[in-house]
């Protein structure tokens, strides 16, 4: 996402209008959110599933 190419592989010529990346602040808004909602999912994979009781079996009386 903050690679992604934004300008043509030839150089402009001198005349040209410069380009501004007016998103860059959004780009990196949506990065940070969707680098919580990770975290967060792997926060609750661990709670849920890594961490889950293992109950003992019980024992033969005999």
């Amino acid at each position: 996402m903050l690679l992604f190419p934004r300008e043509g592989e030839s150089p402009a010529p001198a005349g040209a209008e410069e380009i501004v990346d007016t998103f860059l602040i959004g780009r990196f808004i949506l990065l940070a959110v969707m680098s919580l909602v990770c975290l967060g999912c792997l926060f609750l994979f661990l709670i849920y599933h890594l961490m889950e009781p293992v109950y003992a079996k019980p024992l033969r009386s005999s």
